[in-house]
Protein backbone atom coordinates (compact mmCIF):
# COMPACT_ATOMS: atom_id res chain seq x y z
CA UNK A 1 0.00 0.00 0.00
CA UNK A 2 3.03 2.30 0.26
CA UNK A 3 3.29 2.47 -3.52
CA UNK A 4 -0.47 3.00 -3.81
CA UNK A 5 -0.29 5.92 -1.41
CA UNK A 6 2.60 7.43 -3.35
CA UNK A 7 0.90 7.19 -6.73
CA UNK A 8 -2.46 8.44 -5.44
CA UNK A 9 -0.82 11.45 -3.81
CA UNK A 10 1.16 12.16 -6.99
CA UNK A 11 -2.10 12.13 -8.96
CA UNK A 12 -3.65 14.62 -6.51
CA UNK A 13 -0.62 16.86 -6.72
CA UNK A 14 -1.28 17.14 -10.44
CA UNK A 15 -5.06 17.45 -10.10
CA UNK A 16 -6.59 17.80 -6.61
CA UNK A 17 -10.04 16.99 -8.03
CA UNK A 18 -9.37 13.35 -8.92
CA UNK A 19 -12.06 11.32 -7.19
CA UNK A 20 -10.34 8.00 -7.84
CA UNK A 21 -7.12 9.14 -6.16
CA UNK A 22 -9.05 10.45 -3.17
CA UNK A 23 -10.77 7.08 -2.82
CA UNK A 24 -7.48 5.20 -2.95
CA UNK A 25 -6.11 7.37 -0.15
CA UNK A 26 -9.37 6.90 1.73
CA UNK A 27 -9.07 3.12 1.42
CA UNK A 28 -5.49 3.22 2.73
CA UNK A 29 -6.53 5.47 5.62
CA UNK A 30 -9.35 3.09 6.52
CA UNK A 31 -7.81 -0.36 6.03
CA UNK A 32 -4.15 0.20 6.88
CA UNK A 33 -3.70 3.45 8.80
CA UNK A 34 -6.89 3.00 10.82
CA UNK A 35 -7.41 6.76 10.63
CA UNK A 36 -11.15 6.54 10.27
CA UNK A 37 -11.99 10.24 10.47
CA UNK A 38 -9.43 11.02 7.78
CA UNK A 39 -10.89 8.23 5.66
CA UNK A 40 -14.35 9.72 6.07
CA UNK A 41 -13.15 13.14 4.94
CA UNK A 42 -11.42 11.72 1.87
CA UNK A 43 -14.40 9.60 0.91
CA UNK A 44 -16.84 12.48 1.30
CA UNK A 45 -14.61 14.70 -0.82
CA UNK A 46 -14.33 12.03 -3.49
CA UNK A 47 -18.06 11.32 -3.59
CA UNK A 48 -18.76 15.04 -3.88
CA UNK A 49 -16.72 14.96 -7.08
CA UNK A 50 -18.20 11.68 -8.33
CA UNK A 51 -21.25 10.42 -6.40
CA UNK A 52 -21.44 7.31 -8.58
CA UNK A 53 -18.00 5.95 -7.75
CA UNK A 54 -18.68 2.41 -6.56
CA UNK A 55 -15.46 2.08 -4.59
CA UNK A 56 -16.28 5.27 -2.71
CA UNK A 57 -19.78 4.07 -1.87
CA UNK A 58 -18.44 0.80 -0.45
CA UNK A 59 -15.87 2.72 1.60
CA UNK A 60 -18.60 5.02 2.86
CA UNK A 61 -20.59 1.94 3.83
CA UNK A 62 -17.60 0.60 5.80
CA UNK A 63 -17.27 3.88 7.67
CA UNK A 64 -20.97 3.87 8.53
CA UNK A 65 -20.60 0.32 9.83
CA UNK A 66 -17.95 1.38 12.32
CA UNK A 67 -20.34 4.01 13.65
CA UNK A 68 -23.17 1.44 13.92
CA UNK A 69 -25.07 3.36 11.24
CA UNK A 70 -26.30 0.17 9.66
CA UNK A 71 -29.09 1.53 7.49
CA UNK A 72 -26.81 4.23 6.07
CA UNK A 73 -24.24 1.56 5.31
CA UNK A 74 -26.74 -0.55 3.40
CA UNK A 75 -28.02 2.54 1.61
CA UNK A 76 -24.52 3.11 0.23
CA UNK A 77 -24.24 -0.51 -0.86
CA UNK A 78 -27.69 -0.38 -2.46
CA UNK A 79 -26.72 2.73 -4.41
CA UNK A 80 -23.58 1.03 -5.67
CA UNK A 81 -25.65 -1.93 -6.84
CA UNK A 82 -28.11 0.38 -8.59
CA UNK A 83 -25.18 1.70 -10.61
CA UNK A 84 -24.03 -1.82 -11.56
CA UNK A 85 -26.79 -4.33 -10.67
CA UNK A 86 -25.07 -7.35 -12.24
CA UNK A 87 -21.75 -6.81 -10.47
CA UNK A 88 -21.27 -9.99 -8.46
CA UNK A 89 -18.52 -8.34 -6.42
CA UNK A 90 -20.95 -5.70 -5.22
CA UNK A 91 -23.57 -8.33 -4.42
CA UNK A 92 -20.92 -10.11 -2.39
CA UNK A 93 -20.06 -6.84 -0.61
CA UNK A 94 -23.72 -6.45 0.27
CA UNK A 95 -23.63 -9.95 1.73
CA UNK A 96 -20.51 -9.07 3.72
CA UNK A 97 -22.19 -6.01 5.21
CA UNK A 98 -25.29 -7.96 6.16
CA UNK A 99 -23.16 -10.66 7.77
CA UNK A 100 -21.31 -8.02 9.79
CA UNK A 101 -24.70 -6.69 10.91
CA UNK A 102 -25.71 -10.25 11.92
CA UNK A 103 -28.57 -10.12 9.39
CA UNK A 104 -27.87 -13.57 8.06
CA UNK A 105 -31.13 -14.27 6.26
CA UNK A 106 -30.75 -11.12 4.17
CA UNK A 107 -27.08 -11.91 3.57
CA UNK A 108 -28.11 -15.28 2.16
CA UNK A 109 -30.43 -13.57 -0.31
CA UNK A 110 -27.72 -11.22 -1.54
CA UNK A 111 -25.08 -13.93 -1.86
CA UNK A 112 -27.50 -16.25 -3.63
CA UNK A 113 -28.16 -13.44 -6.11
CA UNK A 114 -24.44 -13.27 -6.86
CA UNK A 115 -24.27 -17.03 -7.34
CA UNK A 116 -27.33 -16.98 -9.59
CA UNK A 117 -25.21 -14.87 -11.98
CA UNK A 118 -22.04 -16.93 -11.55
CA UNK A 119 -22.68 -20.25 -9.72
CA UNK A 120 -18.98 -21.01 -9.32
CA UNK A 121 -17.96 -17.64 -7.90
CA UNK A 122 -16.02 -19.13 -5.02
CA UNK A 123 -15.66 -16.06 -2.75
CA UNK A 124 -19.44 -15.66 -2.62
CA UNK A 125 -19.86 -19.39 -2.10
CA UNK A 126 -17.58 -19.35 0.94
CA UNK A 127 -19.36 -16.36 2.40
CA UNK A 128 -22.69 -18.06 1.80
CA UNK A 129 -21.46 -21.03 3.85
CA UNK A 130 -20.74 -18.53 6.64
CA UNK A 131 -24.20 -16.96 6.39
CA UNK A 132 -25.94 -20.34 6.35
CA UNK A 133 -23.91 -21.52 9.33
CA UNK A 134 -24.87 -18.50 11.41
CA UNK A 135 -28.45 -18.75 10.21
CA UNK A 136 -28.49 -22.23 11.80
CA UNK A 137 -28.63 -24.07 8.48
CA UNK A 138 -25.57 -26.33 8.80
CA UNK A 139 -26.45 -28.70 5.95
CA UNK A 140 -26.67 -25.84 3.46
CA UNK A 141 -23.40 -24.44 4.83
CA UNK A 142 -21.72 -27.78 4.14
CA UNK A 143 -23.17 -27.88 0.63
CA UNK A 144 -21.60 -24.49 -0.10
CA UNK A 145 -18.27 -25.66 1.25
CA UNK A 146 -18.41 -28.72 -0.97
CA UNK A 147 -18.99 -26.55 -4.03
CA UNK A 148 -16.05 -24.35 -3.01
CA UNK A 149 -13.91 -27.47 -2.60
CA UNK A 150 -14.86 -28.68 -6.07
CA UNK A 151 -13.95 -25.30 -7.59
CA UNK A 152 -10.51 -24.79 -6.06
CA UNK A 153 -9.74 -27.61 -3.68
CA UNK A 154 -8.93 -27.54 0.02
CA UNK A 155 -6.89 -24.37 0.23
CA UNK A 156 -6.44 -22.10 3.25
CA UNK A 157 -9.72 -20.26 2.74
CA UNK A 158 -11.59 -23.54 2.54
CA UNK A 159 -10.23 -24.66 5.91
CA UNK A 160 -10.92 -21.27 7.49
CA UNK A 161 -14.55 -21.35 6.46
CA UNK A 162 -14.85 -25.04 7.33
CA UNK A 163 -13.68 -24.26 10.85
CA UNK A 164 -16.22 -21.45 11.10
CA UNK A 165 -19.12 -23.57 9.81
CA UNK A 166 -18.28 -26.61 11.94
CA UNK A 167 -17.73 -24.50 15.04
CA UNK A 168 -21.07 -22.75 14.60
CA UNK A 169 -22.77 -26.13 14.17
CA UNK A 170 -21.27 -27.32 17.46
CA UNK A 171 -18.94 -29.81 15.79
CA UNK A 172 -15.95 -28.76 17.84
CA UNK A 173 -13.75 -31.73 16.86
CA UNK A 174 -14.21 -31.03 13.14
CA UNK A 175 -13.68 -27.31 13.67
CA UNK A 176 -10.47 -28.06 15.54
CA UNK A 177 -9.33 -30.35 12.73
CA UNK A 178 -9.88 -27.55 10.19
CA UNK A 179 -8.09 -25.00 12.36
CA UNK A 180 -5.14 -27.34 12.86
CA UNK A 181 -4.92 -27.94 9.12
CA UNK A 182 -4.98 -24.19 8.51
CA UNK A 183 -2.21 -23.68 11.08
CA UNK A 184 -0.17 -26.42 9.41
CA UNK A 185 -0.53 -24.64 6.06
CA UNK A 186 0.53 -21.38 7.70
CA UNK A 187 3.61 -23.01 9.22
CA UNK A 188 4.56 -24.60 5.90
CA UNK A 189 4.03 -21.63 3.60
CA UNK A 190 3.78 -18.49 5.71
CA UNK A 191 1.04 -17.32 3.38
CA UNK A 192 -1.98 -17.71 5.70
CA UNK A 193 -3.20 -14.45 7.17
CA UNK A 194 -3.25 -14.17 10.98
CA UNK A 195 -6.81 -12.82 10.70
CA UNK A 196 -7.94 -16.07 9.04
CA UNK A 197 -6.21 -18.11 11.73
CA UNK A 198 -7.86 -16.03 14.46
CA UNK A 199 -11.31 -16.66 13.05
CA UNK A 200 -10.62 -20.39 12.72
CA UNK A 201 -9.20 -20.80 16.23
CA UNK A 202 -12.03 -18.79 17.77
CA UNK A 203 -14.54 -20.99 15.97
CA UNK A 204 -12.75 -24.08 17.28
CA UNK A 205 -12.99 -22.78 20.84
CA UNK A 206 -9.28 -22.03 21.22
CA UNK A 207 -9.49 -18.47 22.49
CA UNK A 208 -5.82 -18.17 23.53
CA UNK A 209 -4.61 -19.10 20.05
CA UNK A 210 -7.21 -16.82 18.47
CA UNK A 211 -6.04 -13.87 20.56
CA UNK A 212 -2.39 -14.56 19.70
CA UNK A 213 -3.30 -14.49 16.01
CA UNK A 214 -5.25 -11.27 16.43
CA UNK A 215 -2.17 -9.70 18.00
CA UNK A 216 -0.21 -10.76 14.92
CA UNK A 217 -2.92 -9.30 12.69
CA UNK A 218 -2.66 -6.04 14.60
CA UNK A 219 1.13 -5.93 14.35
CA UNK A 220 1.01 -6.61 10.59
CA UNK A 221 -1.61 -3.87 10.05
CA UNK A 222 -4.21 -6.31 8.76
CA UNK A 223 -6.74 -4.62 6.50
CA UNK A 224 -9.47 -6.62 8.28
CA UNK A 225 -8.78 -5.18 11.75
CA UNK A 226 -11.38 -2.39 11.36
CA UNK A 227 -14.02 -5.14 11.46
CA UNK A 228 -12.81 -6.71 14.70
CA UNK A 229 -15.74 -5.27 16.60
CA UNK A 230 -18.41 -6.87 14.44
CA UNK A 231 -17.40 -10.04 12.60
CA UNK A 232 -19.58 -12.88 13.97
CA UNK A 233 -16.73 -15.39 13.85
CA UNK A 234 -15.09 -13.50 16.74
CA UNK A 235 -18.20 -12.95 18.84
CA UNK A 236 -17.06 -15.59 21.33
CA UNK A 237 -13.83 -13.80 22.23
CA UNK A 238 -14.62 -10.13 21.68
CA UNK A 239 -15.28 -9.40 25.35
CA UNK A 240 -11.88 -10.73 26.43
CA UNK A 241 -9.66 -7.98 27.86
CA UNK A 242 -6.89 -8.65 25.34
CA UNK A 243 -9.30 -8.24 22.42
CA UNK A 244 -10.82 -5.12 23.93
CA UNK A 245 -7.32 -3.74 24.28
CA UNK A 246 -6.60 -4.37 20.60
CA UNK A 247 -9.81 -2.61 19.66
CA UNK A 248 -8.81 0.44 21.70
CA UNK A 249 -5.35 0.50 20.14
CA UNK A 250 -6.85 0.31 16.67
CA UNK A 251 -9.19 3.20 17.47
CA UNK A 252 -12.34 1.10 17.17
CA UNK A 253 -15.56 2.02 18.96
Amino acid sequence: FTAGRKFAQAALDINPAQADALMHLGAISFHYDWEFEKARELVEEGLALNPNLEMGLILAANIHLLKNEFEKALSCVDKAMEIDPLNIGLLMNAGDHLILQHRFGEAIQSLESALAIEPRFRPACLRLSFAYAFNDQPDKAKNCLEIARQVSGEDALFHEYRAIAEGRAGNRKRALDAANRLQQMADESGDVLPWSLARAWASAGKSDKAVDCLKQAFDSRSSSMPFLGMTPALDSIRSLPAVQDLMRKAGLP
